[in-house]
């Protein structure tokens, strides 16, 4: 193991399995590729692994090796799973997409635009029409 980086989180590995406290690692983009209930496959990462008081709820946290420090998190329990993974953001830079309760854009124009799409297609599905 790498000094001060935890366990090895070998090829092919479920991260689902991940829920005795602890630091775990994933050594490169190629290892993170092939685990299963991963975020991020980009590069490699450190993965924290937390637990409540009780002990019955898990979670999860992942710390990408990227230039802007991808984090993202998740909380489990020993009765419901697993729940979605969620980004964190950490500059004004980072967008959060529509689906995460973001706009989906950089910019007020792009936002705005996402946005009213978004209007559009439930417009659309709700009454049965379409754009002209």
């Amino acid at each position: 193991a790498m000094v001060g980086q935890g366990e090895s989180i070998p090829a092919n590995a479920d991260l689902n399995n991940y829920t005795t406290p602890g630091t775990y690692y994933s050594v490169s983009g190629s290892n993170s590729a092939t685990l299963t209930n991963t975020p991020y496959t980009g590069t490699g990462f450190k993965l924290e692994v937390m637990n409540t008081v009780s002990g019955n709820h898990w979670i999860q946290e992942i710390k990408a090796n990227s230039a802007s420090v991808r984090t993202y998190r998740r909380i489990g329990s020993s009765s419901d799973g697993w729940g979605t993974w969620y980004q964190i953001l950490q500059t004004t830079g980072d967008v959060v997409p529509i689906g995460q309760g973001g706009t989906g854009g950089k910019t007020v124009p792009d936002a705005v635009a996402n946005l009213w799409d978004e209007i559009a297609k439930k417009i659309e599905a709700t009454y049965n029409v379409t754009k002209k």
